[in-house]
């Protein structure tokens, strides 16, 4: 028996790898049709079959892909609920927390943004936890002076901004939170990989 089996589980790999794939293409010519009808105005035959997608969506790319085309057309409500769906299923994957805190960032729900994206620390997506700092710390200190965003704790923040963005302003940032520190050093070492003014270099 267990040679038996030994025997049919390359065979049983490779039929479940041919559904996937099956069922990827089938994804991606129904996107197309969705694409389509979108690109002729016709919004609510594209909510049809977004709402027959829904059902055969089975990743976080399909989940998103749905997500996207609902967005593109204002169906703000479809849309955040297939995110959910999709959060329900895998709540630790990055892109979908990506996703949503964006999604929910966008309408200024913050403290709603920050229950994802703190699971983003340390991710390629980190500077969407990097905004919801900052835009926290701007409402709660309006009044602070600059050397509260000078702080040692900011130097993450600004980091992980620039890791997202590419921005060399944030660079500049934790420059100065080093020099703050009296960290020349590591001040020195910040170094954007290009210059995009004088002022950068």
């Amino acid at each position: 028996v267990r040679f038996i089996f030994s025997l049919s589980l390359p065979f049983l790999l490779c039929l479940l790898s041919c559904s996937v794939k099956a069922e990827q293409k089938s994804l991606t010519s129904q996107f197309a049709i969705v694409d389509a009808l979108i690109s002729q105005n016709q919004m609510q035959a594209a909510v049809k079959e977004l709402k027959k997608l829904e059902k055969k969506a089975f990743d976080s790319w399909s989940y998103i892909g749905i997500y996207k085309r609902y967005s593109k057309i204002g169906e703000n409500l479809p849309a955040e609920k297939i995110l959910k769906k999709a959060l329900k299923k895998n709540s630790d994957n990055e892109e979908l927390l990506a996703v949503y805190a964006d999604f929910l960032l966008r309408r200024n729900m913050l403290q709603e943004a920050a229950s994802y994206t703190k699971k983003l620390k340390g991710t390629k997506y980190a500077s969407l936890n990097s905004e919801v700092i900052l835009r926290k710390a701007l409402i709660e200190n309006q009044t602070a002076a600059d050397s509260f965003y000078k702080a040692p704790q900011f130097y993450q923040v600004y980091y992980d901004a620039y890791k997202g963005s590419r921005n060399p302003i944030w660079l500049r940032n934790c420059a100065v939170c080093n020099l703050a520190e009296g960290l020349y050093d590591s001040a020195l070492a910040l170094v954007p990989e290009a210059f995009s003014d004088a002022d950068d270099a």
